[in-house]
């Protein structure tokens, strides 16, 4: 069975990041929050999820942190806790569905450029799916790879320099090596972070059949 998703973003330049449940959710689905920011907050609590320190990081006056727990009973909203201070932010959040579970990631970061190219990650089943996430300290688009991802949301907040960016995208993969992922802004020359998430598929595809003769004797 393919691996789906339903999604939610939300942007703001307060001190409470917040997010709704995507519509559709349901339980058993796993859920990733990214929080993607301008400041660097080391904002590493959200109230019933897992902080996933290897694959969220800063850089520079940014940061990208990613959280995941697994569906039940989800409903209402995913809150931070005061940051502190208000600041530019975009928080993404994606149920995936059909899956076996998260695979292998990877955080790459950049600082004065205009693109960021994401270490590619070696994929265990075929038909999997990899997740992009992309923060960019300024107010921009990301434009990605090529036409084989498929935009998620690309949100920014604020007004250039002074605002910031979240953008996720999804492709499908096979196992092996996938190289790595140049994404880029669209105008602005500044930080970046980049996530990468491959998660597997249930089960796979079933053997062939195969054929047995019947052989009668008379």
């Amino acid at each position: 069975m393919a691996i789906t998703y339903v999604s939610e973003s939300n942007s703001a330049n307060n001190d409470d990041p917040t997010v709704n449940v995507p519509a559709g959710i349901a339980d058993d689905d796993l859920v990733i929050v990214a929080l993607q920011k301008d400041g660097n907050d080391n904002t590493t609590s959200l109230t019933g999820f897992t902080y996933q320190s290897s694959l969220s990081a800063s850089e520079g006056t940014s940061e990208q942190r990613i959280f995941t727990k697994t569906a039940s009973s989800e409903s209402g909203s995913y809150d931070f806790a005061d940051i502190g201070g208000a600041e530019q932010w975009v928080c993404g959040c994606i149920a995936v569905r059909d899956s076996s579970g998260f695979d292998v990631g990877s955080v790459t970061t950049v600082t004065g450029s205009t693109s960021i190219t994401c270490t590619g990650v070696t994929v265990t089943s075929d038909n999997s799916k990899i997740f992009a996430f992309i923060t960019g300290e300024d107010a921009d688009a990301i434009d990605a790879p090529d036409g084989t991802w498929t935009q998620i949301y690309d949100v920014s907040t604020g007004s250039g320099t002074t605002g910031a960016t979240g953008a996720c995208f999804v492709k499908d993969v096979d196992s092996g090596a996938t190289g790595n992922f140049t994404f880029s802004y669209a105008t602005q020359t500044d930080e970046m972070i980049g996530t990468l998430m491959v998660y597997s598929p249930t089960g796979g595809e079933p053997p062939a059949a195969e054929f047995i003769p019947k052989i009668i004797v008379y």
